[in-house]
């Protein structure tokens, strides 16, 4: 017995233990793969969410389709239509993912499940475009957005929510536009759905990125444009000026070097999928279009090179984030036609018309010969 308690304490002072360093090496390594396998597992069952709601955004959508194309066929588009039905609301701009080409886009209108009181009238253009029986009661329910062309009787897209969809007007059509994309979807966290067919491969820019073309033709047109990586307000702010005059940039508040630039601010309209434009006619022979030394505040005069340039800021509640901009130089000349000009005469014809008293004066007598239709 003795020996073999004597071998037992050998074994055990020759036994070698974890050390603190490893432990806490091991319990790191558990702690990030836990880290990983939940992050991962909440994605999935975030994308699994999204899925859910765009399916049932789809069921309201073939259901709304089919009760569109049945009304339009009998007749009765004053149901849904914006001038019958106060529910039935205009969108200010096109929808964020409309393609360039659909000409629909600008008459797209909307209707909301509910009106803010949780209940949908039975004489409403949301109750006339998606009947209660036309879908599951507890779909129809709860919170829906129905965007349709009244014109064409077709549904543009749908957006299904389980939460109140609070916004309305254009606070409503910016937030809806921001979850057109599925990515953007999830980042709101998978809280509302969408389904449309008018769906348009976007590829979203991480920045703004706005652009200037210069067209110098008849015209002196300038398109500004801004890509965007969501639907956001923005504020272009345009430069004009004479490239060899150009102002002092940090101190353009003064009188002095306000008269060196001719300086536009607008808020440009969504006219493509994620992309604002506004185009500026600065020369043109129409006198409604006016000349460029009127069109820039008659600051530069005609026939100088001028530089052009574009500042694109996002306007959220009055704070101006992350500005971009770029400077276009171009080199254009206004022209007018000097001289004589040729006018084709072949098939004009005048009409005059003459008082005989007046004639009389110059031609005494000798007008008698004539008669009044000769005249």
């Amino acid at each position: 017995m003795k020996l073999f308690s004597e071998q037992l304490q050998k074994n055990r002072k020759g036994a070698r233990g974890f050390t603190l360093v490893e432990i806490l090496i091991v319990v790191a390594l558990i702690v990030i793969l836990l880290a990983v396998s939940v992050a991962g597992l909440m994605k999935l069952r975030k994308n699994i969410r999204q899925r859910e709601l765009d399916s049932k955004a789809e069921i309201i959508y073939m259901a709304a389709q089919h009760r569109l194309t049945a009304l339009k066929t009998g007749g009765f588009q004053e149901l849904y239509t914006p001038e019958g039905n106060s529910d039935v609301v205009k969108r200010t701009g096109r929808p964020f993912d409309a393609a360039d080409d659909n000409d629909q886009a600008d008459k797209v209108c909307y209707v909301k499940s509910s009106l803010g009181d949780g209940h949908i009238a039975e004489d409403s253009g949301a109750a006339s475009i998606l009947p209660v029986s036309s879908v599951d009661r507890q779909l129809w329910e709860n919170h829906w957005v129905i965007e349709f062309c009244p014109e064409t009787g077709a549904v543009y897209a749908v957006f299904y929510s389980e939460e109140p969809i609070q916004e309305v007007g254009e606070a409503l059509e910016l937030r809806l536009d921001g979850l057109r994309v599925k990515q953007l979807r999830l980042e709101d966290g998978a809280r509302i759905g969408y389904y449309g067919v008018d769906l348009t491969s976007i590829t979203l820019s991480d920045a703004l990125v706005p652009d200037i073309d210069v067209e110098n033709a008849e015209k002196l047109k300038v398109t500004f444009s801004c890509l965007v990586p969501k639907p956001m307000k923005l504020k272009f702010t345009i430069y004009i000026y004479d490239e060899n005059n150009e102002p002092n940039w940090n101190n353009l508040a003064s009188e002095q070097e306000q008269k060196k630039v001719c300086i536009k601010e607008i808020t440009p309209k969504l006219s493509s999928a994620a992309s604002y434009k506004h185009a500026w006619i600065l020369d043109s022979l129409d006198p409604e279009e006016g000349s460029f030394y009127k069109n820039t505040e008659e600051k530069i005069p005609a026939g100088a090179n001028i530089c052009i340039k574009l500042k694109v800021e996002e306007d959220a509640e009055g704070s101006l984030i992350a500005p971009k901009s770029i400077t276009v130089t171009a080199p254009t000349k206004t022209e007018y036609l000097e001289g004589e000009t040729e006018l084709d005469l072949e098939g004009l014809k005048v009409e005059l018309t003459y008082n005989r008293e007046d004639i009389e004066k110059y031609y005494g007598d000798t007008s008698s010969m004539y008669t009044d239709d000769d005249l």
